[in-house]
């Protein structure tokens, strides 16, 4: 519930058809077990999608269950180590027109 009132204030809810959240699963990050199920959620592999992570037991996570991920890097985790990430951005800024295509699912294996 916190992640659909966080997205409800911030008005994208909408954007999203489906949320998964850690509370619905038996183990936490850098368990892969949240994104596995907002993997089954949405039916798609693993090869197929993208994670964009602020912390390093998230891209744990993320890479545990198969996903190609980005992490950012923040004020507050600056120092993380986000070595096994697929990349590294130092701001949400430049997550823009340049990079996103770069990382779209349509530029990875098919299914």
């Amino acid at each position: 519930q916190e992640i659909r009132h966080i997205l409800s204030k911030l008005d994208i809810l909408s954007c999203f058809s489906v949320l998964a959240s850690g509370e619905e699963v038996s183990q936490s990050k850098p368990a892969p077990d949240v994104f596995l199920l907002a993997l089954k959620r949405i039916g798609v592999s693993a090869r197929r999608a993208i994670a964009i992570e602020d912390s390093s037991p998230g891209v744990q996570s993320a890479k545990a269950a198969g996903l190609t991920c980005v992490a950012i890097s923040t004020d507050s985790t600056r120092g993380s180590d986000f070595t096994s990430a697929d990349y590294i951005l130092h701001s949400t800024e430049a997550l823009n027109d340049e990079v996103l295509p770069l990382i779209s699912p349509h530029n990875f294996s098919p299914v």
